[in-house]
Parts: C-alpha cells; structure tokens; sequence
C-alpha cells in the first residue's frame, strides 16, 4: 500500500510540475516531497472519504483508489508546497 502511495504521490507530483512550469522544483525535489505527501495525503483522503481503502482481496480498483489518492495529493503538495 505504501509503495502505491508512493509510486501515486511521485507521479502526480511529477506531472503537475511540468504542468505548472513555475512550481516546478526539478525532478529530485518533485520526487522526494512529492512522494512524502502523496503517503500522507493519501493516508488522509483514505481516512477521511473510507471509499478508497483496499478491500481483503486485491482487485484493480482496490489497487487504483489509493494510486489516484496519492497521485492528487502529491500534485496539491507540489504546485502549492513550491510556491511557500
């Protein structure tokens, strides 16, 4: 689930950077803080919403929930976290 998370947190982070070309904070640091915020935030929106959690058995949309979760946050952390 963490490796999810992470995979979901740097991609998003990844794609919103060269999206937003003035929050970009090149690709080690879109990485790294990225990744750490698509873990927490998507832990977060798992806690809060409880509609993406993963399920017992391991399908394709258990495994997708939490992907697109941490790939939201990591963007939200990137574009926002950059310009502080």
């Amino acid at each position: 689930m963490v490796l999810i998370r992470i995979l979901g947190g740097f991609l998003g982070g990844s794609v919103s950077g060269k999206i937003v070309h003035t929050s970009d904070m090149g690709f080690l640091w879109n990485a790294i803080v990225c990744a750490f915020g698509g873990i927490l935030g998507g832990q977060l929106v798992g806690l809060v919403f409880a509609t993406t959690q993963v399920a017992a058995v391991v399908d394709f949309i258990a495994v997708i929930g939490p992907f697109i979760d941490a790939a939201m946050t990591g963007g939200f952390v990137q574009i926002f976290g950059a310009n502080i």
